[in-house]
């Protein structure tokens, strides 16, 4: 084969083994390729270069090569000594075989910046830095620096993350000692700030090393390396087994996170089978507090990370805690870092957990285990207490966690809170609750997907700390008609009722119902008021949608007749949605009717989804068809404009309604403005109000018949200067009498 040129070859069989004859310069530098399979130069899957041989047939030391190509691909870097024919042996890993490409070039003819061999042409200073730039994909550049045994330097690897170049995700492939021999342990995958690289090294023997520079993948672009003597940094202590900083057991240590991806190492000595608390605690810090971040673990002995022993936020604030049992005596390393570009001071502290007054472990290493059907007892001694119980659970059974404290009087514990439940292997479901019991407890129903040992998260809320009993039922069991969840057997559909029971206090049922987006949806739930049931007040506890996420503003009490509740919804996408039905206090049975508002009697929804609009200066006569009906009518209204609203009925001859009411103006969200109600301030026992408003836009005035009044009724909205009227009857009038004065008026109606 010519330099420049390429070769493709077969490896037929196993063990199979390819000379390649080409002719060399001495002192000339020359680029191996063996590609096969990875980038479809060939069939092989993994070829190697199985050494170079000279021109007497003698093998070359040093020129094996396996996997330094783009993947599974081979590239080997070549200066031969004397000029001559040589020859290069291909062949494939184990038993792989197939078809390959050789090629060899010159490596002044490459393009390429920097050789990934000893006879690289870049030197990095200690102290300094250097740019370079990975050409293509597999690409590597080796970077000479003089080192000294003993001292440990940081070397860092950084592109487009902080603007250093633009390899987005650049790799320390390792360090090679003078020899050109590979340095277990050196590589680095994004230890430094975001996808940068970070290592920190200290050489046996002082001499020439060479640092390998590339990109992951099939990253490419340019990148700045630099090296630096760590006495020269302003860092404290070390991110590796190199590190200063000992704390010992029932101690404590103080670090400070000096930059953005600083990270320090704290040797702990620690004995198999223990169990270990770890605090790791800051202040507030450009807007975040210090924690250990995610995925940055503790390390044993040979530095290697231990899965699963990182922690974020499971300390008071967004401090740091963790449990650990290690499986072997000896040295470890904890790592403790900032979240994002937060820096500042902190403190480690590491206890034995016998030594903590804590009654249960927040990990799989608890004491606790509650049985179906039965309880624990338990206490939160300190703001940043959790408290983990284990529990054998059923696949596709369904059981009632109930988390109580001072409510009830369970415990002392003011706001108990079910904070997320575990699966064996201690990696959370994503469930909790915060209140959905009685008062401020906890309450949660959950199905596992697969049996087996499961942890309940027990905390108080904030700073609460006390005493608390948590209980696990298997639903049926209970007694409870309706699941709180999408798990329940309830269905309504859409013009019928169903009817249900809250047996207990905090008893909430969940009823299924599919929507269709874009109606709007009437709910009454109804309870002793009509004789619908003997629940004396039911609460609309929210609608749910399929995910059995909350959507804001579906709650309601008392809207309805009496203490009835009344939900108007329109529903933004089509599907199954949960409407949740409890009590205000009390128990007892219920009815829940679900309809469309257009087969419905009432003529305006008693929402801003009404189809009424009044204009100013004109009016609309409506009609409460039922006790409890309210009518929302939509009017645009000026800041600062004072408006003069009328309610009439059967006074005056304006409609039927006997005793009619102004239940209030609310904004343009549905929210209720305060003062804005009226009962009989008008002539007999018609309404009368004055409005000013704060803020131009539409409002929502809502007409209602007095108890169980009902009947047809005219609502009039006029500006006051249009009115006739020469004073207001609030406070916005523009009178003013002196004492010692007087003024005139007039009484231009019957009324005010």
């Amino acid at each position: 084969m010519t330099v420049g040129g390429s070769v493709t070859g077969e490896i037929e069989r196993s063990g199979d083994e390819d000379w390649h004859a080409v002719s060399l310069l001495a002192g000339e530098t020359y680029v191996i390729h063996l590609k096969g399979a990875d980038g479809d130069w060939g069939s092989l899957a993994d070829p190697d270069i199985y050494y170079i041989y000279d021109p007497s047939g003698s093998r070359i030391a040093g020129t094996y090569d396996f996997n330094s190509g783009f993947k599974n691909n081979s590239y080997l870097e070549f200066r031969p000594e004397t000029s001559g024919t040589y020859y290069i042996n291909a062949t494939g890993e184990g038993d792989h075989t197939g078809t390959y490409t050789i090629s060899v070039q010159n490596w002044k003819d490459t393009g390429d910046d920097f050789r990934a061999s000893e006879f690289t042409t870049s030197v990095v200073t200690v102290g300094g830095s250097v740019t370079g730039e990975i050409e293509r994909s597999g690409d590597r550049d080796w970077h000479a620096i003089s080192l000294l045994a003993g001292e440990t330097y940081l070397i860092d690897l950084k592109g487009a993350d902080g603007d250093w170049g633009t390899l987005t995700d650049p790799y320390l492939d390792s360090i090679y000692d003078a020899s050109g021999r590979f340095i277990s342990g050196t590589n680095d995958y994004d230890s430094g700030v975001g996808q940068n690289s970070y290592l920190e090294f200290r050489p046996e023997a002082s001499g020439t090393y060479y640092v390998t520079a590339t990109g992951e993948g099939n990253h490419k672009g340019t990148y700045t390396l630099s090296v630096q003597n760590w006495v020269d940094t302003s860092d404290d202590f070390l991110a590796s087994g190199f590190t200063t900083s000992v704390v010992s057991v029932g101690g404590s240590v103080t670090g400070e996170i000096e930059s953005s991806g600083d990270t320090d190492w704290h040797a702990v000595s620690l004995v198999a089978g223990e169990t270990y608390v770890i605090d790791l605690k800051g202040a507030t810090v450009t807007g975040a507090r210090l924690r250990i971040l995610l995925a940055w673990y503790i390390y044993d002995a040979s530095g290697s990370y231990i899965r699963g022993t990182y922690d974020n936020n499971s300390g008071s604030g967004k401090n740091s805690s963790l449990e650990f049992r290690p499986e072997a005596s000896g040295t470890y390393y904890i790592n403790a870092t900032g979240y994002e570009d937060s820096i500042g001071t902190y403190t480690l502290s590491v206890q034995n957990w016998a030594n903590t007054g804590d009654d249960f472990q927040a990990s799989e290493f608890t004491t606790s285990v509650v049985t179906v059907g039965g309880s624990v007892t338990g206490e939160i001694e300190s703001s940043d207490d959790e408290d983990w119980h284990a529990v054998s659970l059923v696949a596709g059974e369904t059981y009632l966690i109930d988390l109580k404290g001072v409510d009830g009087d369970w415990g002392t514990l003011a706001d108990p809170l079910l904070w997320y439940i575990y699966d064996a292997s201690g990696s959370s479901t994503g469930i909790y609750d915060n209140n959905s019991g009685s008062g401020k407890n906890s309450f949660l129903e959950f199905r596992p997907a697969a049996s087996g040992t499961y942890y309940i998260n027990a905390t108080g809320y904030k700073d609460s700390i006390g005493t608390y009993t948590l209980s696990v039922q298997n639903w049926a069991d209970t007694g409870d008609d309706f699941l709180a969840s999408e798990f329940t057997s309830s269905v309504v559909t859409v013009g019928g009722s169903v009817t249900g029971e809250i047996e207990r206090s905090g008893d909430r049922d969940w009823h299924a119902v599919s929507f269709v987006a874009g109606e709007t949806y009437v709910i009454d739930l109804k309870g002793a008021d009509g004789d619908w049931g003997t629940l004396a007040d039911p609460v609309l506890w929210y609608i749910y949608d399929a995910s059995g996420s909350l959507i804001s503003g579906t709650y309601d009490d008392d809207s309805g007749s009496g203490k009835n509740s009344y939900l108007e919804f329109k529903p933004e996408a089509s599907g199954t949605y949960y409407v949740n039905a409890a009590a205000y206090e009390g128990i007892g049975t219920y009815t829940l009717s679900v309809n469309n508002a257009d087969n419905s009697v009432d003529d305006y929804l008693a929402s801003e989804l009404t189809t009424s609009v009044v204009t100013v200066g004109a009016s609309v006569t409506g009609e409460i068809e039922r006790s409890g009906d309210r009518d929302w009518h939509a009017v645009s209204f000026v800041a600062g404009e004072t408006y003069v609203i009328d309610l009439k009925g059967a006074n005056g001859d304006w409609g039927t309604l006997s005793d009619p009411y102004l239940n209030f103006i609310y904004d343009a969200s549905g929210s209720r403005i305060g003062g804005t109600y009226d009962h009989d301030s008008g002539a007999g026992e018609n309404s009368y109000l004055e409005f000013k408003p704060a803020a131009s836009g539409t409002y929502y005035i809502n007409a209602a018949g007095s108890g169980d009044d009902t009947g047809t009724y005219t609502l009039s909205v006029r500006t006051f200067a249009d009115s006739g009227d020469d004073f207001l009857a609030s406070e916005l009038s523009t009178s003013f009498v002196t004492v010692g004065g007087s003024v005139t008026g007039e009484i231009e109606s019957s009324g005010r």
